[in-house]
């Protein structure tokens, strides 16, 4: 073994005509040392701009399998934003630029090799034996958001006990508010899970949630998502919560509606959230529907009259997001009956 493979690695044992050597980190035999593949590369912004040596780390990632992926290691960009990952096996890898601070930075996002800032869609390197690689990342720029009136914040749990968000809080876990459907403003959460967001202008938005380089919680997806509508009198989301499941169950990122003001329900052939609640004004109602169906919307009162029929409509299989407006009605105690195919759902919701 010559003196870099014996300097890098500190314990070795044989397996047959192969030998296993390890660097406390990761385990790796010797032939795939031998002929190893690496992957090099420079980070940018968007706009051509340089960041400063000290503001980026690059982390690597191995594809497992579908639901599986590893952490290799990390390393920070040097003063000309360049990096270089070497001596790497044969594999199938993603590549993330993130920032150390992203409070020094705002508006700029972490971002994987596709430049884009969610994992899906990151593009996927697969690299053979004694190849080396040179890529280069974009890291994606935002303009500030104005000076708006709308307030978002929540927390960000691992999943216990069958998707309910009982478990520790993620810190390292960027949200960001997006809009048809580019990115317009991020946060990363802090130690006790929790993000936030002030300021947001009026308009329709989007919660986007990602890993973002923890080393603990790899590559799952987003599988639920909370369209949020800040108006002139609903400029107020709180708890807007997600859990991170990662068994092989569930294994996405969720709403999580334990002690949430939006109410989430989920049926073989349906999804859907009901929110804000209480309201001031508008009532959102997401739902995603998996086969065509009739789908009727109506309100109720606190006696179980019904007052209204707001929706009634067949619809095919898809994604609908509806705002309604109930302003007429007196601050009071009301009950939507959701009614799809032969599911019937019934929410009650306080109007401030």
């Amino acid at each position: 073994m010559n003196s870099y493979i014996t300097g890098f690695f500190s314990d070795s044992a044989f397996f047959g005509n192969d030998t296993l050597i390890t660097n406390g980190e990761r385990d790796i035999f010797l032939t795939q040392i031998i002929r190893c593949a690496g992957i090099n590369g420079s980070v940018s912004l968007f706009s051509g701009n340089l960041l400063p040596e000290g503001s980026t780390t690059m982390y690597l990632y191995e594809i497992i399998s579908s639901n599986t992926s590893e952490y290799i290691q990390s390393i920070e960009l040097d003063g000309n934003m360049e990096f270089s990952f070497d001596c790497i096996p044969a594999g199938h890898y993603i590549v993330q630029a993130k920032l150390i601070n992203h409070v020094e930075y705002p508006g700029i996002l972490n971002t994987y090799y596709g430049d884009t800032h969610k994992w899906p869609d990151a593009t996927i390197i697969d690299i053979n034996a004694e190849d080396t690689l040179n890529i280069h990342i974009q890291m994606i720029e935002m303009l500030p958001i104005s000076n708006g009136v709308g307030h978002i914040y929540g927390r960000i749990r691992l999943a216990d006990d069958g998707l309910k968000g009982t478990g520790e809080p993620l810190s390292g876990i960027e949200v960001t508010i997006e809009q048809d459907p580019e990115p317009i403003a991020n946060d990363v959460s802090d130690e006790d899970g929790q993000y936030e967001f002030t300021g947001v202008t009026l308009g329709t938005y989007t919660l986007g949630v990602d890993f973002a380089g923890n080393d603990s919680i790899i590559g799952v997806p987003q599988i639920q998502t909370c369209t949020i509508a800040v108006t002139s009198t609903d400029t107020l989301f709180a708890d807007i919560n997600f859990i991170v499941d990662t068994s092989a169950t569930y294994h996405g990122i969720y709403i999580d509606t334990t002690g949430s003001f939006i109410s989430f329900f989920k049926l073989p052939d349906l999804n859907l959230l009901i929110y804000p609640n209480p309201f001031d004004e508008t009532v959102n109602v997401d739902y995603v529907l998996n086969n065509t169906g009739k789908v009727t919307i109506d309100i109720y009162d606190l006696m179980g009259r019904k007052l209204n029929t707001i929706f009634c409509e067949v619809l095919p299989e898809g994604h609908y997001h509806q705002s309604f407006l109930l302003s007429p009605y007196i601050p009071s105690v009301y009950f939507i009956k959701f009614t799809y195919k032969d599911y019937i759902l019934l929410k009650k919701i306080v109007k401030h």
